[in-house]
């Protein structure tokens, strides 16, 4: 085999085929194939095993409720009279208390609420009254009113996380993190007047 000739069929083995196009639909069948299969019903002490009552919800609301009472009881009890800023974060070491924050950190669902709230009136004013900007400059408006308002909302959140960080890995985790706490100042930070 000369040079050519081998040239020549690698060259070929090479090419790629051509690529025919072929449209592929979906189409639903008209008949509908049903397999049936026969399932012993639950008796009541799978049921049990498998499922809650409603009975179990509720003890297990009132455990949450219960858990949150005594928790803000002792810390209204510990408070001196200075007011901790990082009083919206469970700084408890084992995080028990992760999932129920809203029940223990009341501020937290005040200021969820006082947000939302100022971002629709905000919006109702962009919509009613500024009649003069053009809707991209009212979405960035709103934009940077809503970074605004969960500014703080999102301090706490980075907070939260980095003692979750820290709880789950302790001195497992490799990248280095900043010990510093991360600063919360009170929400909010403007004041509020009631208008006549």
């Amino acid at each position: 085999m000369t040079f050519q000739q081998s040239n020549q069929l690698s060259t070929a083995s090479f090419t790629p085929a051509p690529v025919t196009s072929t449209k592929k639909r979906v189409r639903m069948n008209p008949t509908v194939l049903v397999q049936e299969f026969s399932v012993q019903p639950l008796t009541e002490e799978g049921k049990s095993e498998l499922y809650y009552t409603r009975n179990d919800m509720n003890n297990f609301i009132l455990g949450v409720k219960d858990i949150a009472y005594s928790h803000q009881l002792t810390q209204t009890m510990s408070k001196t009279d200075c007011i901790r800023e990082q009083d919206n974060v469970a700084v408890e070491s084992d995080g028990f208390l992760r999932g129920i924050e809203l029940q223990i950190y009341p501020q937290r669902v005040q200021n969820k609420l006082i947000a939302r709230r100022a971002l629709l009136k905000y919006q109702t004013y962009l919509q009613t009254q500024r009649t003069d900007i053009t809707p991209e400059q009212k979405a960035t408006a709103m934009r940077a009113a809503s970074e605004k308002l969960s500014a703080w909302s999102h301090l706490v959140a980075k907070e939260t996380a980095r003692l979750d960080s820290l709880r789950a890995y302790d001195a497992d985790y490799l990248i280095p993190l900043d010990d510093a706490t991360v600063k919360i100042s009170s929400y909010p930070d403007v004041t509020f007047t009631k208008r006549e």
